[in-house]
């Protein structure tokens, strides 16, 4: 989060950085944002921000509304992966990963509809990854948070479409969520070594040292692109690999449609249609 504030203060954007206590990198984050604020005093705040807080969320943003009068764009993304087969997680992982993807971008959502309704415009940018368009293995909870998050995003563009409100999804690598935001490892259980398919990526993450320095950087490029763009696109989906992971999943469903659509039509009711 702290690349895309220096690309957007880079661009004479003005930009309110929220920090959330505690965590391994508590001390790098505080260090690099308060040299973007001796940097750019002017143009940059930096606050306390636990998202999982609806309260500190809505503190964020009146400070925001206090401070520079509005609100042109929001940047959500998860903090926070967690990593094994759903046979191996505990309850405690899963709502951790709810609580970190689904409903911290949800707190922050809500807590700004108000003043973007109010002045009618807005833009919501919020950083996925493929798991919300594909199911991994290992990643069942991050793909279910993600898929919860982007159903959410989805309706919510339409709701918010007449108040001249936008939503955009950026889904990135895989890699760039793996390999660029703290990993908590559940307990393995031996059925699911190397030889299935959670147990491989689990290895992977737990052996690989590369950093993924071009799929990170394209990802923040992206995101600073957004800004300022008059109809930004709902959905933009970043790199090669990710775009045909996801045409692979949209043949694989489209063969399913067209294969069971007999059994499908069957169920169908005349003449009904509640829109």
């Amino acid at each position: 989060m702290a690349q895309i504030a220096i690309e957007a203060l880079k661009k004479g954007d003005k930009v309110v950085l929220g920090c959330c206590p505690g965590g391994e990198d508590e001390s790098k984050l505080l260090k690099r944002a308060d040299r973007l604020w001796q940097r750019y005093p002017d143009r940059c705040i930096v606050v306390e921000l636990d998202i999982k807080n609806y309260a500190l969320c809505q503190s964020t943003i009146s400070k925001t509304i206090s401070q520079y009068g509005r609100i042109d764009i929001i940047v959500n993304c998860t903090n926070r992966v967690y990593v094994g087969a759903l046979e191996e997680v505990e309850e405690w992982h899963m709502r951790a990963q709810l609580d970190q993807t689904f409903y911290g971008a949800v707190n922050m959502i809500q807590a700004a509809l108000p003043y973007m309704r109010k002045q009618f415009f807005g833009h919501f940018v919020n950083i996925t990854d493929v798991t919300g368009n594909i199911g991994t293995p290992a990643l069942s909870l991050l793909s279910g948070a993600m898929h919860a998050l982007e159903g959410y995003l989805e309706a919510l563009a339409c709701e918010v479409a007449p108040f001249n409100i936008k939503v955009t999804i950026v889904e990135s690598p895989m890699e760039v969520s793996l390999l660029t935001i703290p990993v908590v490892l559940a307990d393995q259980l031996p059925q699911y070594g190397l030889e299935t398919p959670a147990g491989k990526l689990r290895g992977l993450l737990t052996t690989s040292n590369v950093f993924p320095e071009r799929a990170f950087r394209n990802t923040i490029l992206t995101v600073a692109s957004l800004g300022g763009l008059e109809n930004p696109p709902g959905r933009i989906v970043v790199g090669k690999e990710a775009i045909g992971q996801i045409k692979d999943k949209l043949a694989l469903l489209s063969e399913d449609l067209e294969e069971f659509s007999a059994i499908s039509i069957s169920a169908d009711y005349e003449n009904y249609n509640i829109f």
